[in-house]
C-alpha cells in the first residue's frame, strides 16, 4: 500500500513538471502593427483668368467712292460704276446712243436715269430726283394705289407712276374684245392676242 502512494505521488509529480513545461514554452502573442497614417490630399490650386484687351478696329469712312457718283447715270457697287443702258465710262458720263434720250437735271444725282426717266434712290422724289422726300412721305401718298417705302411708292399691279395714280393700260385697249385687268387683256371667246385683235381658231374635231 505505501509503495502504491509513492508511484501515485510521482505520477502526480512528473504530470505537474509537463503541465509546467507547456506553459513556458508557449509562443508569445503577436504584437499589434499600427495602422498607416492618412496621406492628406493636395489643396487645389485655383486657375488664373487672363484678360486679354482688344482694341477696336475703327475702318475710315468712305465719301463717294465712285467717280462723280456715276453721274446719276448708274449704280455704285464696290466703289465702281454699273452704267445704265445708253451711258458707259468709269463715271457713266459718256453717252453711247446718239439718240439716248436724257434725263432732266441728269436726275440730281438723286437717281438713275433710263430711257429718258429719272429711277430716284429713296429719300429723293420728283422728275429730276432733287425733291427731298419726308421719312416715310410719298408723294400724294401714292394715291391709295400702292405702299411707301422710304419716300417712294411702290405700287400695286395695275398702277403705275411716282405716285401709283396712272392706270397701266392695255395694248390697243384689247381691240374691244376683251377685259383689262393689271394692264393685261383677257380676251372673249374667238379672240386671241395681247391686244385680243387676232382671231382664234377654232379646234378641229376629230372624224
Amino acid at each position: 500500500m505505501s509503495r502504491n502512494l509513492a508511484l501515485l505521488a510521482l505520477l502526480v509529480a512528473g504530470l505537474a513538471g509537463v503541465h509546467t513545461l507547456g506553459s513556458a514554452t508557449a509562443a508569445p502573442a503577436r504584437q499589434a502593427v499600427p495602422a498607416r497614417q492618412a496621406v492628406p490630399a493636395r489643396q487645389a490650386v485655383p486657375a488664373q483668368k487672363v484678360q486679354v484687351a482688344v482694341a477696336p478696329v475703327s475702318r475710315p469712312a468712305v465719301a463717294n467712292p465712285c467717280p462723280a457718283q456715276c453721274s446719276g447715270n448708274g449704280i455704285c457697287m464696290h466703289d465702281r460704276c454699273f452704267c445704265t443702258p445708253g451711258h458707259s465710262g468709269a463715271d457713266c458720263a459718256t453717252s453711247t446712243a446718239a439718240d439716248a434720250p436724257a434725263c432732266p437735271n441728269a436726275c440730281s444725282r438723286n437717281g438713275v436715269c433710263a430711257q429718258g426717266r429719272c429711277f430716284c434712290v429713296p429719300g429723293f422724289s420728283g422728275e429730276d430726283c432733287s425733291t427731298p422726300a419726308a421719312a416715310g412721305q410719298c408723294p400724294a401718298d401714292c394715291s391709295g394705289n400702292g405702299v411707301c417705302r422710304l419716300g417712294k411708292c411702290f405700287c400695286e399691279p395695275g398702277f403705275t407712276g411716282t405716285d401709283c395714280a396712272s392706270s397701266t393700260a392695255c395694248p390697243n385697249d384689247c381691240s374691244g374684245k376683251g377685259v383689262c385687268t393689271y394692264g393685261r387683256c383677257f380676251c372673249v371667246a374667238g379672240s386671241s392676242g395681247a391686244d385680243c385683235a387676232t382671231a382664234a381658231t377654232p379646234p378641229r374635231q376629230g372624224r
